[in-house]
């Protein structure tokens, strides 16, 4: 019986723990660009959440918010929390979105011509971040 248990335990170290450690040595796929990057706040709003701190409960009027924008694909959300954590103290605010979600915004978006064209264009310009960032085709 201890030569069986001490058998399974070889085994599982020898397959799951490389594994293990090839996964939280891969680089992070992520991004991090501004909460403006995606556009007028009202806009921006949609995808992100308000412009303001998410520990805060209402926008201070004059106050900058400094938000960062993560974007991550084929990642773990909870990695990609450990890497960028939301530290109030700090004022440090992340926002987390997928890159689908993220091209899937600007790819609308950015067409829309009811913004206008300045809007349009940093759109753009973000989009063509991501595709470069994470090694993409542009559409």
């Amino acid at each position: 019986m201890k030569r069986t248990a001490l058998f399974l335990f070889v085994l599982w170290a020898a397959v799951c723990l490389p594994a293990c450690r090839k996964q939280s040595k891969q680089p992070l796929r992520a991004v991090v660009l501004n909460y403006e990057d995606f556009g007028p706040k009202y806009l921006a709003y949609t995808l992100l959440g308000n412009e303001w701190y998410q520990w805060e409960e209402s926008e201070e009027e004059g106050k900058a918010y400094d938000i960062k924008v993560v974007v991550f694909k084929d990642e773990d959300l909870e990695r990609v929390k450990k890497a960028y954590p939301v530290q109030p103290e700090a004022a440090q605010d992340y926002r987390y979105i997928t890159y689908e979600a993220a091209m899937e915004y600007l790819n609308r978006h950015s067409q829309n011509s009811a913004l206008s064209a300045n809007s349009r264009q940093k759109l753009e310009e973000t989009k063509l971040r991501l595709i470069e960032a994470f090694g993409e085709q542009a559409e």
